[in-house]
């Protein structure tokens, strides 16, 4: 870089600053924090002792707004006379899940075992550079653990039997084991409600738009995307835009504020001719 020493200084220090703070960020949307309990005896938080479950009085939700105006919740355990215990920052639409589960299980004197996760405004916008694992004969199963392995930007967490995508696009890796033919089969359903009557969704395939569905219908159903030799390679980033993803909250529907456009059941790939030719 050319230019006095002071302000390539200036430059690499700034590049440093966005490196360390890109870093800070993931870390903290990365935070899990795991909430289990006994139908009785001690909860615990992480592993460690908490609270004992005959002192909960209430479990609730909180909504705050950080510094910067961000949103994000916490998940509230009350214990009566102004004791409580206090999650990390967590996802909004996780909280709720959270909630909802532990609720339920107070109610009917079940055991609960459930993990919080950081709020996703904290990652960076920048595509994770891997890894391209293979996927499975039946496909990346989005609701599985296993599937974090796939998993890029624009994503939300696991729930039941899919994963929604959060934004106007979500990306998804993996490993092609020779340059052939085939067939992209996605099993999705669109995100509808109220005015919301269709999602539009653009396959592509690195890089190259591959095909565009418009979804109306709310079942879940399977989408083929041809592909050609020429395109698959080794190493595959799969892409889908979503131009008309929306906040569940921005309808007045619930105080969700992810950016709902497709929940994805899986994903699998089809090599050769014949899978072309179904």
């Amino acid at each position: 870089m050319h230019g006095p020493f002071p302000a390539r200084m200036r430059f690499f220090g700034f590049a440093l600053a966005f490196v360390f703070v890109g870093a800070l960020l993931t870390w903290l949307a990365l935070r899990t924090e795991r909430l289990a309990c006994p139908a009785t005896g001690t909860c615990t938080i992480d592993g460690r002792a908490a609270f004992d479950r005959d002192s909960l009085r209430e479990v609730r939700i909180e909504h705050r707004t950080g510094s910067k105006g961000s949103k994000y919740d916490v998940v509230v355990f009350d214990m009566g006379n102004g004791r409580k215990w206090d999650s990390m920052q967590v996802e909004p639409g996780d909280a709720d899940l959270a909630v909802s589960h532990i609720r339920e299980a107070r109610a009917s004197g079940q055991g609960w075992d459930e993990t919080l996760h950081g709020p996703q405004f904290l990652a960076p916008f920048v595509e994770p550079p891997g890894p391209f694992p293979p996927l499975p004969p039946e496909g990346a199963q989005l609701a599985a653990e296993t599937s974090n392995a796939f998993v890029g930007l624009g994503w939300a967490y696991p729930a039941d039997s899919y994963r929604w995508t959060d934004g106007t696009h979500a990306s998804l890796r993996f490993a092609a084991p020779a340059a052939q033919p085939g067939v992209l089969e996605i099993q999705m359903r669109p995100y509808l409600e109220g005015p919301l009557r269709e999602q539009t969704v653009t396959v592509s395939l690195n890089g190259r738009s591959l095909q565009t569905f418009v979804l109306r219908a709310p079942e879940m159903a399977t989408f083929e995307v041809p592909v050609p030799s020429g395109l698959i390679a080794a190493e595959n980033t799969l892409r889908l835009d979503l131009p008309q993803a929306t906040r569940p909250s921005s309808l007045g529907r619930s105080r969700d504020r992810r950016v709902l456009g497709v929940a994805v059941h899986s994903v699998r790939w089809s090599v050769g001719a014949t899978a072309l030719a179904r």
